[in-house]
């Protein structure tokens, strides 16, 4: 499959941070689309540098039905 990063306007929700949560704002999405015959699970990986210099990494799972 593929995998491309874009930005959408979403709710946070951030737990510890509840003062925050409800508010929107721009978030970060990805967008997964898998070959049209494929059927099973499938991971990717992602890199991002946000404004500030933070470097975070993620592993992320999905199942293709």
């Amino acid at each position: 499959g593929s995998v491309r990063m874009l930005t959408r306007k979403a709710k946070a929700v951030y737990g510890p941070y509840e003062h925050c949560d409800g508010k929107v704002g721009k978030a970060l999405a990805f967008e997964y689309t898998s070959d049209p015959a494929y059927r099973g699970r499938d991971s990717f990986t992602a890199r991002v540098r946000y404004s500030d210099g933070e470097i975070r990494h993620g592993r992320y799972e999905i199942e293709v039905r």
